[in-house]
């Protein structure tokens, strides 16, 4: 992969929020709204979605630069000793060791693609919204989630401005999730278990973007 791929590669892969696609409709609808529904001219909605105020204020700058030095921390510290494959197999062999006989359950690869596809979303959300409350609520894990919120300026790159240990929070959840779903489905239906995607983006995280930005 290329070295500077690390950068760049959220701005054009679906599965993430800043995809240029996302972007790209979010401006539109900014752009309709002001000139449209709130009457702006051409210049004052040009102005109002390129501000330099809020593009280029401190925390923006802050901004930016934490979503580089992130970026770096999760290739060459995080994903070092982070593994889901070794997660899925240590889940699978434990399953093998607790459950004696392996259940086999015959059902249509659609019907076993559209059941692994529904439980990863909820599994995936319900998780997420777990692991977020616990950083408003536990203390010693607010102490790092606060970073988040001390941006005055919020700027789509907003999302990155985490502390480093909520990355590592964040990727132990992600991890978990995927390995304990997809060594459950790989031992119950067998091999072949696969996602329903759009553009390699799980449908319904699909329809949640597409949701939140109407």
């Amino acid at each position: 992969m290329d070295n500077f791929a690390i950068f760049y590669e959220n701005f054009l892969d679906p599965r993430k929020r800043i995809c240029l696609l996302y972007l790209g409709s979010a401006l539109f609808i900014s752009f309709v709204w002001l000139l449209v529904l709130k009457r702006s001219t051409i210049k004052e909605t040009i102005e109002n979605c390129f501000s330099r105020q809020i593009w280029w204020s401190t925390t923006a700058r802050q901004d930016y630069l934490l979503f580089f030095l992130n970026k770096l921390f999760s290739v060459f510290v995080a994903n070092a000793w982070l593994s889901s494959t070794v997660a899925t197999f240590a889940v699978f062999e434990w399953l093998h060791a607790v459950i004696p006989f392996r259940p086999s359950l015959e059902l249509s690869p659609a019907l076993v693609m559209t059941l692994f596809t529904l439980c990863l979303f909820i599994f995936d959300d319900v998780t997420k919204y777990v692991v977020h409350w616990m950083l408003h609520n536990i203390p010693c894990l607010w102490a790092f989630h606060k970073v988040h919120h001390s941006a005055v300026s919020l700027t789509p790159l907003t999302i990155f401005r985490t502390h480093p240990i909520e990355i590592l929070i964040f990727s132990l959840r992600s991890i978990a999730v995927r390995a304990i779903l997809i060594a459950s489905f790989i031992f119950i239906f067998g091999e072949g278990v696969d996602l329903i995607t759009v553009l390699g983006v799980n449908i319904g995280f699909l329809y949640f973007i597409c949701w939140v930005q109407i």
